[in-house]
């Protein structure tokens, strides 16, 4: 029988055990959050737009498009590749 090879990462919060991917932690409720940014995300689209709208003909948007999705990927892969950010609301 072959034992799978889970990652388990810990809340810094309720110092409960969550598996790698899950999405909320089952002690506090947390939210995880993997990967780039949202606002990263955003800032990323705004810079394409501006490339396309900043120069003239189809082409331009076309590279505009391709700068966005080049800096996306390099992010996701290289940068925040290892990003793991527990976020908890807490009530007053």
């Amino acid at each position: 029988m072959s034992q799978t090879n889970h990652k388990i990462i810990t809340c810094p919060h309720c110092f409960g055990e969550v598996p790698y991917g899950a999405k909320v932690c089952r002690g506090c409720q947390a939210e995880i959050e993997y990967g780039i940014p949202d606002w990263l995300f955003l800032i990323f689209l705004i810079f394409g737009i501006w490339v396309g709208w900043h120069s003239s003909g189809i082409l331009a948007w076309i590279i505009g498009i391709a700068a966005f999705f080049v800096c996306c990927i390099i992010s996701e892969r290289y940068l925040f590749k290892n990003r793991i950010v527990f976020k908890r609301k807490y009530h007053k």
